[in-house]
């Protein structure tokens, strides 16, 4: 399942991109595909439909996880172009994702979905963060645990506001 932004622009529309990127290519995760998610009394939560927003920090039964965009509250300009800090966190049951792996396979989880998000982001650096520092600063009672498995992906994204 994936929710996009009607006529996104700017940092939604690079985000946009990388959204339907990582739906297309892990298909076989059934994952939840979030937008970028805004923090409120540090819970991160996504607009969903009219008015209603949606809090991220739980695994939907239904799904094998999700993925949601955090971007800093911060932008650097460089040229006619927006530079901001956007995390990629993924909150993924790895058994559901792997059922045949008869060990934990978090790291070959990691593994694909960075190989995924190189052929989308060319030359982008990636910090990688696992377990349950990539969720550090956000209130939740989740844990890191078989079946769960946290992983964060942070880099520079370069952007053109005027992006349509």
């Amino acid at each position: 399942m994936i929710v996009l932004k009607v006529n996104p622009v700017g940092i939604d529309k690079k985000i946009q991109g990388i959204q339907s990127y990582l739906h297309e290519n892990l298909t076989g995760y059934n994952l939840e595909v979030l937008g970028r998610a805004e923090l409120k009394d540090k819970k991160p939560i996504v607009f969903y439909k009219k008015n209603d927003y949606k809090d991220v920090l739980f695994i939907n039964p239904l799904t094998n996880g999700k993925v949601f965009f955090v971007d800093n509250e911060t932008t650097k300009t460089e040229g006619k172009n927006l530079v901001t800090d956007v995390d990629i966190i993924f909150l993924l049951d790895v058994q559901k994702i792997k059922p045949n792996v008869v060990h934990r396979p978090d790291e070959e989880i990691r593994i694909e979905i960075l190989e995924i998000l190189h052929r989308y982001l060319k030359r982008t650096e990636f910090e990688i963060t696992k377990g349950i520092e990539a969720l550090k600063g956000f209130e939740t009672k989740l844990k890191d645990l078989q079946p769960y498995h946290f992983v964060k992906y942070s880099f520079e994204l370069k952007y053109n506001s005027n992006e349509c």
